[in-house]
């Protein structure tokens, strides 16, 4: 590995200080002072983040590695890698377009037609087009190779039919990557296809599902004869596992670092609240001592296995083992968070009061309840042991 010069850790320097102080002056009014916190409304958060978006895209902060023909600024993964951690110093919002941004985005650069690209991804960028992806359904969850949604040719378009489930903040999307089987469902995962689909298309019904915090984050998604061109298709036909293991590479991926970004200010709410908290023992209680280094370590060692996966992707390699790693690691921990929270908060979690202003009222009762789905989403923990089984210690044939 060539040594990193003088010249460019100056470079790199000069852009997270630049990066530093154009997140502190431009953080949503009041952020710094506190209390650090979103509307607790879904529909109020989207809004809050989608202006925080709007407000990063204006500043030329969107898209940082992105190529400059996409729309981005051309720049290395170590430069958004730095201004993630200054955003994550000051536990800065995240972005309302993650999917479009971090998933739908590089898969159009790396599957998408010349037109696709020009259309949709400066849009992406902007905030201006939200997209989800729908690739689950009832009975293709972690087995998405028996999608039954299908795309039936007719004439230059493609009928798309069928049902989708957990595509997450539908009811805000403009536009959705939909998987789809056109060939015979013997083929498996050969006879898939996406497409991309604006859902204001006729046909399609979004039903927003009811979580146990109260929340609708999830949705049902109905496609009835959805009439698509068939230039919206992404990538070949019949090539459509390729392009999902690529969408499920960035999401396994580079994304993780936003999850430990995550997680990092899950963890300072969660010391803030176990010096406030007077229902429980807090920070007097040396086993809670321990838990709270034991999560600031793993966190730190989740960080450092993206970065890692970081240099494979770049090197070409086959991350999908590792991703799996990663996934189980931020599936636990915020559960692990959450649960201490839980603990500490005492009876004010569940009665609505809360020693740390910082949180609505029942924040971290809500959170627990989301945290349980990181078990399930994105392929369930029993999924990646297997995957981890097969593919890194060799224990299954």
């Amino acid at each position: 590995m060539a040594a990193i010069t003088h010249e460019e850790i100056e470079s790199e320097e000069a852009f997270r200080a630049s990066a530093r102080a154009w997140i502190r002056a431009n953080l949503p009014d009041g952020w710094l002072a506190g209390p650090r916190r979103e509307p607790r409304r879904l529909v109020d958060r989207f809004k809050f983040r989608h202006e925080w978006h709007r407000r990063l895209y204006r500043g030329g902060w969107m898209g940082l590695h992105w190529p400059k023909c996409c729309g981005g600024r051309g720049l290395s993964l170590v430069e958004q890698i730095l201004f993630n951690e200054e955003a994550a110093a000051v536990e800065a919002p995240p972005i309302a377009n993650w999917v479009g941004v971090e998933l739908v985005g590089p898969t159009l650069i790396r599957w998408g037609s010349e037109e696709q690209q020009q259309n949709y991804l400066p849009r992406i960028l902007s905030g201006d087009d939200i997209w989800c992806q729908a690739w689950s359904e009832p009975n293709a969850g972690s087995d998405l190779a028996n999608v039954e949604t299908t795309a039936v040719r007719e004439g230059g378009d493609f009928l798309i039919t069928g049902h989708k489930r957990w595509t997450s903040w539908a009811q805000f999307a403009s536009h959705c990557v939909v998987l789809t089987r056109t060939g015979s469902s013997s083929l498996r995962h050969k006879s898939l296809s996406c497409f991309i689909v604006p859902l204001s298309q006729p046909g399609i019904t979004v039903c927003p599902i009811a979580m146990a915090n109260r929340e609708a984050e999830e949705n049902d998604v109905y496609f009835s004869q959805v009439r698509v061109p068939a230039q919206n298709m992404l990538g070949p036909p019949h090539d459509g596992w390729r392009v999902v293991l690529t969408a499920m590479e960035h999401a396994r991926g580079t994304a993780t670092l936003f999850r430990a970004v995550e997680l990092q200010g899950m963890l300072k709410r969660l010391l803030r609240s176990a010096k406030t908290a007077r229902a429980g023992a807090g920070l007097a209680d040396c086993r809670i001592r321990h838990r709270l280094t034991l999560l600031q370590t793993e966190i730190e060692a989740l960080t450092c296995l993206a970065y890692r996966k970081l240099g494979e992707l770049k090197k070409g390699l086959n991350t999908t083992a590792t991703a799996s790693v990663e996934k189980l690691i931020w599936s636990r921990l915020s559960q692990e968070i959450t649960g201490l929270a839980l603990q500490l908060e005492g009876l004010n979690a569940l009665t609505g009061r809360s020693d740390n202003d910082e949180i609505w009222p029942g924040q971290w009762c809500d959170s627990l309840f989301r945290a349980k789905g990181t078990a399930i989403e994105g392929g369930t923990d029993e999924i990646q042991r297997n995957i981890i089984a097969r593919r890194v210690l060799d224990l299954m044939v």
